[in-house]
């Protein structure tokens, strides 16, 4: 989809996996500028996939991950 700019799934409990999931997929995204993942219960494994799409990812200008349990190793993740 390239209309889509914006995503909001602040509390959805999409954990570790979910993360991931959402990784893969914005690896190949180029349109979304900003994206709400806060309250999620994303951890360090999840924070290093999102990392690795980010680094893919010229389009996202805001990402939300407060109240998360990224600790430390995963804000490095994340750059």
């Amino acid at each position: 989809n390239n209309s889509l700019t914006e995503i909001y799934l602040k509390c959805n409990n999409i954990g570790d996996d979910g993360a991931k999931a959402l990784g893969e997929a914005l690896k190949n995204n180029n349109s979304l500028t900003e994206i709400d993942l806060s309250s999620n219960r994303i951890g360090v494994e999840g924070a290093k996939a999102l990392g690795e799409a980010f680094k893919n990812n010229n389009s996202l200008t805001k990402i939300y991950l407060s109240s998360n349990r990224i600790g430390d190793e995963g804000a490095k993740a994340l750059g």
